[in-house]
């Protein structure tokens, strides 16, 4: 009965599994060499390939590690969604439905003090955060940005990986 506990419980100690995922931030490079102002999407939901180990399950997101190669230390907020949606145009207001908006597993703040300066480049490393998140129909959650400042950032400049604990 205890083992069969531990395989059922949304984080079992015996089946947790780390997994790291990297991506991009995604977008048109028109777009993307203007300064965003304040409130403005960063990049529209993009996916976070096998996120959640199976289709509709769940996983722990434990550490983000945001890479600011262009070196504008912008406060961003990075929201997350369980399926495919659509929150806006980079360079503009967000644009989330109401719909969308039920999406929604969570979201992190990352202030622009949260940033440690390494000459051309600034990383944030965030660890314990501790959001449960449950993907619908398939094994992936979508992230999406926005900045309460005013950075200029290049395509590709932008990395952000996220660790999952994985049941």
């Amino acid at each position: 009965a205890y083992n069969t506990w531990l395989r059922s419980a949304p984080l079992g100690v015996r089946d947790v599994h780390d997994v790291t995922r990297t991506m991009q931030q995604p977008g048109d490079p028109d777009l993307l060499v203007d300064a965003y102002d304040a409130g403005d999407v960063v990049f529209d939901a993009t996916v976070i390939t096998g996120a959640i180990r199976v289709s509709g399950g769940s996983a722990m997101l434990q550490s983000i590690v945001v890479t600011d190669k262009d070196d504008q230390k912008a406060q961003l907020r990075l929201v997350f969604f369980d399926s495919a949606v659509t929150f806006g145009t980079a360079d503009s207001a967000p644009s989330l439905s109401d719909a969308d908006s039920l999406k929604c597993v969570g979201h992190v703040e990352i202030l622009a003090a949260d940033y440690v300066d390494y000459g051309g480049v600034s990383i944030v490393s965030m660890g314990a955060i501790g959001k449960l998140m449950k993907a619908s129909g398939s094994a992936n959650l979508y992230v999406a940005a926005m900045t309460s400042g005013t950075p200029t950032y290049t395509t590709g400049g932008l990395q952000l990986r996220f660790g999952f604990l994985q049941a």
